[in-house]
């Protein structure tokens, strides 16, 4: 019975497959087929005689043979590809003692490791990393060698000496290797805080981030990392306290760069905006004379602005998010930033599995701190956030794509952004980078030879109606002008480029005939994309909004001689050759967006007000008073008039020139609140019509306009317009705008305008 069972089973298979047309494959495919190698399976009364003689009738020669099933696996002559393939196995199957044939097929293990404590590292699932299905393309190279530049790493089992024993704890006076590690491939490193070749870790941070770049994965405890199958090389430069002198962390980069290390890991930095030459230096040499590529983290304290090494052009500067792909409460971004990976956050549990979602590796229980000396012997799993944790997700990566045969430092780079998933503002910007690391899209080879474009607009001073749209590769190279595209008003209108002579940019110029949001859509390289605001204002004037909102332009009546299209341009773009480039703020706190906003150049004839909102993160703890709004004259920053109006978030500056403007925080200025004799008050910004949305109390008789305007600064409804006796007013939000056009769902903007205030509110209708 179990006989016959058994050979049901086998020859069931055997006509369903039969079918099957490989001429329909690839069959000099070597990762699919082994290459001029068949398998054909024979029926159960086929002799030894008779498939030898088969064997030698199709000119093959046995290399292995499967009793139980009575199948071979033979080899073609030498030479053969996949056209003989195809031939010799519609020969075999013409004889009657074959039940099928076919290629020798290369099968691989949907790889999930067994670590004990996989299943709490979210940051690897299929929502996050898909780390599992990246694992099953390439799991890493021992030819591939990581630097983690740091506090040590737990490798070995090595006596503490003399003069270390009073910065660690241990009970028997060894350092000890993490259990994790005890299958890890490590090359020598070194200690640049003690001079010798024992970088044993002193404070448990490198350790952390150690397991996170190459952990020994699928070996039954612990936790897994992002290569596994690479090789880590320790190289101490930060004390037990957790840190050390910038001349030791440059010696260290380029003692990894002489030694051996592809790419360099280096979750550390100092203060927001304060560079290190010679660490740049260090950097410089690595990546640019010895092809290494060096991840740094952003930092932690959660400003506008990236801490060094991670701000340098030479670094992948790694932002940190959370376990909803958002932005980490503590992650530096701004200016640099090139990439996002998981960071965590331990004040939450967004899974609810019980657990902080923080990043769990191994290191020590008791880890190096103002109470304690490092316990070098004892370990546990801890879930710890940080860039310092979303950075070795980064370096992990580079070293899954230099094993899967990416070459090259700007390879790399363009393969990672290329491939990541976007987060925030549509393309590139400065709070995500290019968005999430994507490690399947990266090993999968999407866009690692495309080219990585900045997109510029620049509106012509004299000729409103004109812009000049760039497109520029920042990594990689543009071989032809790319495809670019223009959607303003629902018009879609295709713009032709031509080579700039002597550079490798590519300019054409854009009309505009109708208001609204402008998307440009670049298709070349990598697509990008590129969204802002047009408006036509003239001798009445009118208003325009940013696209995000966060940006208004109120032009008062007789500010014009005659009309003009205005335009607010996001300028937050990534260093690159493209011209009228705005030179960084130094010595003051960005504070949102950086906006162009033009025409640029001409005088006004009557002063216009500039609104921009702030949020209390965005403030973290920053007095209003210091806020200030810069503009670029095309020479130098200088400081507008700027108020402060702290019941509606924003600032109020007063110009009569536009250009390019930026909120900062300046603890040498002192910007004075708004003066006002009006008290507004906003109620709902998600009304229906009929809903109360507004009040409005005034002390004196006053002339006020209060208008309803779209996203694209149109106004669309007048609430009220001219003069009002002192006393309390409502408003409610209606239903048709004057041309008795329906307010459907949407953006939309209260504006309050007086002689001494004026206010900008945004609502959201959501009916």
């Amino acid at each position: 019975m179990n006989i016959r069972s058994l050979v049901l089973f086998i020859t069931l298979p055997a006509v369903l497959f039969a079918d099957f047309d490989w001429s329909t494959v690839d069959l000099d495919n070597p990762e699919l087929f082994a290459p001029g190698q068949i398998t054909v399976c024979f029926s159960p009364e086929a002799s030894t005689v008779t498939i030898n003689q088969a064997m030698e009738a199709g000119g093959t020669e046995l290399v292995s043979r499967i009793d139980r099933l009575n199948a071979v696996r033979l080899r073609l002559p030498e030479g053969s590809d996949g056209r003989d393939v195809l031939e010799t196995i519609e020969y075999y199957e013409e004889m009657p003692d074959v039940l099928f044939a076919e290629p020798v097929m290369i099968h691989r293990a949907f790889w999930t490791p067994n670590d004990e404590y996989f299943y709490l590292q979210w940051h690897y699932d299929a929502n996050h990393l898909n780390m599992k299905e990246a694992w099953d393309v390439e799991r890493g190279s021992s030819s591939v060698v990581i630097a983690i530049i740091d506090s040590g790493i737990a490798y070995e089992d090595y006596a503490i000496p003399s003069h270390e024993q009073g910065e660690v704890y241990s009970s028997d006076g060894y350092y000890h290797m993490a259990s994790d590690f005890t299958s890890s491939q490590f090359v020598p490193g070194y200690d640049f805080v003690h001079d010798d070749s024992h970088p044993n870790d002193q404070n448990g941070h490198g350790t952390h981030v150690a397991g996170t770049v190459a952990q020994a994965t699928n070996n039954g405890i612990g936790t897994a990392g992002m290569a596994p199958d690479c090789r880590l090389m320790p190289v101490q430069v930060l004390d037990y306290a957790g840190s050390g002198y910038d001349t030791e962390i440059a010696a260290g980069i380029t003692w990894a760069a002489d030694n051996g290390a592809d790419v360099i890991n280096l979750s550390l930095g100092g203060d927001p905006g304060i560079p290190s030459e010679v660490e740049r230096t260090a950097i410089q040499y690595a990546v640019n004379t010895k092809g290494v590529v060096v991840v740094a983290a952003a930092g932690n304290l959660g400003v506008d602005e990236l801490s060094y090494p991670g701000g340098f052009e030479e670094c992948i500067g790694v932002a940190a998010c959370d376990y909803n792909n958002e932005l980490s409460y503590y992650s530096q971004h701004g200016d640099g930033l090139d990439i996002s990976a998981p960071g965590g956050d331990v004040t939450v549990d967004k899974n609810n599995d019980g657990y902080y979602d923080g990043v769990l590796q191994c290191t020590y229980v008791v880890c190096s701190d103002e109470y304690n000396d490092a316990e070098v012997d004892n370990f546990e799993y801890k879930f710890w956030q940080g860039t310092s944790m979303a950075s070795p997700h980064v370096a992990g990566l580079a070293a899954l794509l230099l094993s899967n045969g990416v070459t090259g430092v700007n390879s790399v780079k363009a393969t990672m952004y290329s491939t990541a998933d976007d987060l925030g503002d549509p393309g590139y910007d400065t709070r995500y980078g290019y968005g999430m690391i994507n490690p399947v899209a990266a090993l999968e080879g999407g866009g690692g030879d495309e080219a990585v474009v900045d997109i510029a607009v620049v509106q012509n001073p004299l000729l409103s109606h004109q812009v000049d749209i760039w497109v520029v590769p920042v990594l990689g190279d543009l071989y032809a002008a790319p495809d670019v595209s223009v959607n303003l008003g629902g018009s879609e209108e295709q713009v032709y480029l031509t080579s700039v002579p002597g550079t490798d940019a590519y300019v054409g110029d854009f009309v505009f005939t109708s208001t609204g949001t402008a998307t440009i859509t670049v298709t070349g390289g990598t697509d990008e994309t590129r969204t802002f605001s047009v408006n036509q204002i003239g001798v009445a004037g009118g208003s325009i909004a940013s696209v995000d909102g966060e940006c208004y332009l109120e032009v008062p009546e007789g500010s014009l001689k005659g009309d003009n299209y205005f335009t607010i341009i996001p300028d937050n773009r990534i260093s690159s050759s493209i011209p009228d480039q705005v030179p960084e703020l130094d010595g003051v706190r960005l504070v949102g967006s950086r906006y162009r906003i033009g025409p640029g150049g001409a005088k006004l004839n009557i002063p216009v007000n500039l609104y921009i909102s702030y949020t209390p993160e965005q403030l973290d703890h920053i007095n209003p008073s210091t806020l200030v709004v810069m503009r670029y004259d095309g020479i130098s920053w200088v400081k507008v008039p700027t108020f402060i109006d702290r019941n509606r978030s924003c600032v109020v500056a007063n110009m009569d020139r536009l250009g390019v403007f930026q909120l900062v925080s300046d603890e040498n200025q002192q910007s004075p609140d708004l003066p006002t004799a009006v008290e507004f008050e906003l109620i709902n910004t998600t009304p229906s019509p009929g809903d109360r949305i507004a009040s409005l109390r005034l002390e004196s008789r006053i002339k006020v306009q209060l208008s309803i305007y779209d996203a694209s600064g149109r106004r669309i409804r007048s609430l009220t317009q001219g003069y009002l006796d002192p006393g309390e007013y409502d408003y409610s939000w209606l239903e048709l705008d004057d041309k008795g056009v329906e307010l459907g769902p949407g953006v939309y903007f209260l504006h309050l305008q007086s002689p001494s205030f004026n206010s900008k509110s945004k609502i959201i209708s959501l009916h």
